[in-house]
Formats: C-alpha cells, sequence, structure tokens
C-alpha cells in the first residue's frame, strides 16, 4: 500500500502563498518608497501605497501594524541593500589592490 501523499500547496501564477506574499511586501516598499521620496512620509497614505502597489489594504495590514512599520521595514530594505553594494565595492576595490 503506498504512502499517503502531502497536499501539495496551491499556486497562483505559479507562486504558493509565502512567494506571493515576499512579491505582495516588495510591491508596497517600492510604492512606500516612491511616494514617500515624491510627497513625504507625512502626505502618503496608506490607502496611496495600496492603490500604486496594486494591493488591498487588508494585505498591507496583513504585512504592517502602521504607515511607521512600513516605513521602518523600508529603511531597513534601504540600509540592507546600501550595506551590500559597500560590501561588494570594499572587495572589488581589495582585489584590484592584488594585481
Amino acid at each position: 500500500m503506498a504512502a499517503p501523499t502531502q497536499p501539495r500547496p496551491r499556486t497562483i501564477r505559479g507562486m504558493d502563498a509565502e512567494q506571493r506574499r515576499a512579491q505582495r511586501r516588495e510591491q508596497l516598499l517600492a510604492a512606500a518608497f516612491e511616494l514617500f521620496a515624491r510627497d513625504g512620509y507625512a502626505n502618503t497614505s496608506i490607502e496611496q501605497i495600496c492603490q500604486t502597489a496594486y494591493v488591498g489594504n487588508k494585505a498591507f495590514y496583513d504585512l504592517f501594524d502602521s504607515k511607521e512599520d512600513c516605513y521602518i521595514a523600508l529603511l531597513r530594505q534601504v540600509s540592507e541593500q546600501i550595506e551590500a553594494q559597500v560590501a561588494q565595492a570594499m572587495r572589488e576595490s581589495s582585489g584590484a589592490d592584488e594585481d
């Protein structure tokens, strides 16, 4: 008798639930970055972020507790990107010194 198999996770557009959640988070952070840069933090609403990201308000609150929480996540993301770029530049410059 064959062992029961685990049900496969439901996929939509080739992505499972966790991948879709990560994609929505990235869409929201990209929209927040654009709007905060253009209009400022105080002049940007959660509704604007959601509309720009094509994501519902419920999904926003599934990922973030508030606009401030979204802003902090965005700052962390940008900081991590800068750190990675600096580390890459340092690796490249130290490699050039060895030639």
